[in-house]
């Protein structure tokens, strides 16, 4: 009877050991998985966090490029101004100079 006592508890224990070992395997399983989805996730946010990075920087690099042509357009168009508005001017001066000449011409001289 000791012997079948002693066959009872080694096999009980064999049983115990057993489902201890499976569910060991299967905490590690779901770990690994786990362990495995932060990773993808992380690598994820990093990939977007990167794309946002190389975004911001061409954006960034585009606004100075713009807001240099429009500097540039700027000037060039105050010179086209400045150039109109004395041509108007000598144009003005000329016209009234005109003016006063034939006024005078035909006051002067009748």
């Amino acid at each position: 009877m000791e012997i079948r006592k002693v066959v009872k508890l080694s096999e009980r224990a064999q049983e115990l050991i057993d489902d201890a070992e499976k569910q060991a395997k299967d905490i590690v399983a779901k770990a690994e998985e786990e362990a495995q989805k932060t990773i993808t996730e992380a690598k994820e946010e990093a990939r977007d966090a990167t794309t946002k990075a190389e975004l911001r920087e061409g954006v960034e690099k585009i606004l100075v490029e713009e807001e240099e042509k429009a500097k540039k357009e700027a000037k060039t168009v105050l010179k086209n101004y400045q150039s109109r508005k004395e041509a108007i001017e000598k144009t003005s001066e000329v016209q009234i100079e005109n003016v006063v000449k034939t006024i005078l011409k035909e006051v002067l001289l009748p």
